[in-house]
């Protein structure tokens, strides 16, 4: 079962989130969507409200088990939205049904695999997670994720993320390490691939985004400044913006 809001009119904006997050984490750019899209927040499997997948799932099984709401719901055609693993997933997606959708959307992700020393960053929270509990662990990312230290969101994601189980973060730690990079799915797909990062995203860095990015078409990538890893609470009114421009090249 995928647990969801949905809030709009118009054809269906579907929003993936990220880590430790649930569908709550859109709550302040979906008003700014609505009179545009008719707007699906989901809770991947495992967060929030939605089931959580059999153990040693991979994000590919994720993709398919959300396209499989998605044809069961009926919400073509669409556009998706991906936030950080949500944009892994988003690369799943596309990799194996580009057609599905009218636009795919990285929203501070990426679609290169993980660097060593990130797979072993990936393997230490784990084990961390196992020893100390998810508590400790959220306290220590959450705050890193938010450019605008202040920000007064920042209480509401440190809820949401508390309230992970362990099995799910350390599960998706997995899934994230042991996923493959999607370069070639992103060079075959330009012009239904969109980009929208943040200036100070401590996760994905600008020499990052510049490889990405060095051969997509003016308009369909955007960097949200003075913003981290945040930007649908950081800079929602941009992000709004330059979900509502998206169209297919």
């Amino acid at each position: 079962m995928i647990h969801y809001s949905k809030s709009g009119n118009g054809p269906a904006l579907l929003l993936i989130h990220g880590f430790c997050e649930t569908h709550e984490v859109w709550s302040s750019l979906t008003p700014l969507l609505t009179n545009n899209f008719t707007v699906y927040a989901i809770d991947l499997p495992g967060f929030g409200q939605s089931d959580a997948l059999p153990e040693g799932f991979s994000l590919t099984a994720v993709a398919s088990h959300v396209r499989q709401w998605v044809r069961e719901e009926n919400l073509y055609p669409f556009l998706v939205v991906g936030h950080s693993l949500g944009g892994y997933v988003v690369m799943e997606w596309l990799a194996q049904f580009p057609m599905d959708a009218e636009a795919y959307l990285l929203f501070h992700s990426s679609f290169f695999e993980d660097a060593p020393e990130r797979k072993e960053g990936r393997t230490k929270s784990i084990d961390f997670v196992a020893k100390n509990g998810v508590g400790p662990f959220v306290k220590n990312l959450i705050p890193h994720l938010f450019y605008q230290k202040l920000h007064p969101a920042l209480p509401e994601m440190l809820e949401i993320a508390s309230k992970t189980t362990t099995s799910t973060v350390m599960e998706y730690t997995r899934a994230m390490r042991d996923r493959v990079g999607h370069g070639e799915t992103a060079k075959v797909n330009t012009g239904k691939l969109f980009y929208l990062f943040g200036e100070f995203d401590p996760i994905i860095s600008l020499e990052a985004v510049k490889k990405m990015t060095e051969n997509v078409t003016p308009g369909m990538v955007d960097i949200l400044p003075e913003t981290g890893h945040m930007g649908m609470f950081e800079s929602p009114m941009r992000a709004a913006r330059f979900i509502k421009s998206i169209t297919p090249r």
